[in-house]
């Protein structure tokens, strides 16, 4: 299966793969690889406001969660590493996420146009990532890499230390009127404050 096969299949609710596939594999209408390590696509779909990704996956790969408008919350278990890019593209209800220890990979734009999302948490023991009032920073916060489009604050002081503003870090942030840049940054890139609306 290519990349993005199922992205934008509104109606989508489920996805069953015969028993005998070599290669893929269903549970409750999800698909799965074969042995559930990697999570390829969750309907759009599927009903529920919560989902807990089985324990035995280690990848959540690109777009797996593509405008799953339905889901506000999604639970990663300490299994995961990888998370694909544009995973949550789009899951415009997800609330809150936080990201376990052991993740190590997140792809870009992970958190494109989730609009209410208001807090990325990540576990302190994470070797790559970190969090600071639900905003998401590379450890030792160097590089802000996302600020939530949900969050209602109308300011934000970007933190001594910080260095570089991710792509799209503040992409779909409706609230927020201004943003203080501290001198240590020395970069700032594509899109960091696209569709910033309320910008002055």
């Amino acid at each position: 299966l290519g990349t993005a096969v199922f992205d934008r299949c509104q109606a989508l609710t489920e996805i069953s793969v015969e028993s005998t596939n070599p290669y893929y594999s269903s549970e409750n209408g999800i698909l799965f690889n074969k042995d559930k390590t990697a999570l390829i696509r969750y309907p759009t779909e599927g009903g529920k406001k919560t989902y807990f990704i089985p324990n035995t996956v280690t990848v959540i790969e690109s777009g797996a969660f593509d405008a799953c408008s339905n889901l506000e919350y999604i639970v990663i278990p300490s299994s995961v590493t990888t998370i694909g890019n544009f995973v949550f593209n789009g899951c415009y209800n997800l609330i809150s996420l936080s990201i376990p220890g052991s993740v190590t990979s997140i792809g870009w734009d992970a958190f494109f146009s989730c609009a209410s999302l208001t807090e990325v948490n990540v576990d302190v023991k994470n070797p790559k990532y970190a969090s600071q009032d639900g905003v998401f920073f590379t450890k030792g916060n160097k590089t802000l890499l996302h600020y939530p489009a949900g969050k209602t604050e109308r300011s934000y002081a970007v933190p001594q230390g910080v260095t570089e503003i991710g792509g799209g870090a503040f992409e779909f942030n409706r609230t927020i009127v201004s943003v203080s840049v501290p001198e240590g940054v020395t970069a700032i890139n594509a899109h960091a404050f696209w569709n910033c609306r309320g910008l002055r």
